[in-house]
């Protein structure tokens, strides 16, 4: 039910590999490391080994990625377009042809399209806030017991053959 954590767990225990992998669960996303433990620590016995399994939930995170990578998409756009009504304005008043009764009017449309660019702007600065912001340690229960046994029962199989116990 879990191939993600019953490959990474695979991985480390029959093949020493260590690895970090995604995978979604109940509308969430999740990231799994998976750290192989030889068993020289513990008085020497090689054939003490294991895997420790960290799981994050990283939902909030990949959620923030994503709405960078939009707002980042369409920020050059949306700050050149004001910013090139304001460079053909300015070229407009130094070459003198805007005549005096349009000024007014081209200092209010400037106005506007700066006033533009500084929302924006703020708002990429809010977003590099947001992101230097650091994770806040909200812990949650999951029923990680019934996952485990899950992915103990699937594996027991080769479990058995390499006389290997799960405590």
């Amino acid at each position: 039910p879990y191939p993600v954590l019953r490959k990474g767990i695979l991985d480390a225990s029959f093949h020493s590999k260590e690895q970090t992998l995604e995978f979604a669960l109940e509308n969430k996303t999740y990231q799994a490391s998976f750290f192989v433990i030889d068993g020289a620590w513990a008085k020497g016995n090689k054939q003490l080994n294991g895997v420790l399994l960290v799981v994050m939930d990283v939902s909030l995170v990949r959620l923030l990625d994503k709405q960078k990578r939009e707002f980042f998409a369409n920020a050059s756009h949306e700050l050149k377009s004001p910013l090139t009504s304001i460079i053909g304005f300015m070229e407009m008043w130094e070459q003198g042809i805007i005549k005096t009764e349009e000024q007014a009017d081209i200092v209010g449309k400037t106005l506007q399209e700066a006033k533009r660019m500084n929302a924006l702007v703020s708002e990429m600065l809010l977003l590099s806030n947001l992101e230097t912001l650091k994770e806040t340690n909200n812990k949650e229960n999951i029923a990680l017991d019934a996952i485990i046994q899950n992915i103990v029962e699937s594996l027991s199989p080769q479990m058995k053959a390499k006389n290997i116990k799960v405590h």
